[in-house]
């Protein structure tokens, strides 16, 4: 099997706060799933997101295409 990867890497608090469940850095005000607009796009495209690694305040996406 051959793979195609994306990976997206994104701030948590800047992301969050876009995806409305975050309103500051410590306080939350959402805990339901949530849809991830770039994340959406990559599906549309055949990737499946597989890992998801935090770095300090930043999180790395990794995405997968089977070809």
């Amino acid at each position: 099997m051959k793979y195609e990867y994306k990976m997206v890497m994104k701030f948590n608090d800047d992301l969050n706060k876009e995806l409305g469940i975050q309103g500051g850095i410590f306080s939350s005000t959402n805990r339901k799933p949530v849809d991830m607009p770039f994340a959406d796009e990559l599906g549309v495209d055949g990737f499946e997101m597989f890992q998801v690694v935090q770095y300090g305040m930043e999180s790395c996406y990794y995405f997968r295409r089977r070809f």
